[in-house]
């Protein structure tokens, strides 16, 4: 229905709302990663993804405030079917993708593009 949730939260090297995510564990597919850090950050069980994209490059870099530099890959998901109820947070919520908030981070930006292109949005 072209909502998305989003999150806001401070980084430590990018503050900003950001689309639910987290790190794949060791032996952890990328999908499994997603059922497992959406649950834990929304709530919601999603049912049958759809792999849309994956982001890797520039817009990955990062700068961790130990000096530590690294380069990561962002997999970009579609969850049409999800059940529970979105865990109610002040800076955490559905959106629209016509109406974007400010200061989303930019690799979530970038990831919001390609979802608009997708739906014939931009």
């Amino acid at each position: 229905n072209g909502r998305f949730f989003l999150g806001y939260r401070p980084c430590l090297w990018e503050s900003g709302w950001a689309l639910p995510g987290g790190e794949i564990l060791p032996g952890d597919a990328a999908e499994h990663t997603l059922l497992r850090e959406l649950r834990a950050s929304t709530g919601l069980e999603a049912h049958a993804p759809f792999l849309l994209t994956l982001i890797s490059g520039p817009q990955t870099y990062q700068k961790l405030g130990s000096g530590e530099e690294n380069y990561d890959f962002t997999a970009v998901y579609v969850v049409r079917d999800w059940s529970g109820e979105a865990q109610a947070r002040p800076q955490a919520r559905f959106h629209s993708l016509e109406r974007l908030p400010d200061a989303i981070c930019a690799r979530d930006q970038y990831a919001l593009h390609e979802l608009r292109r997708c739906w014939g949005i931009c």
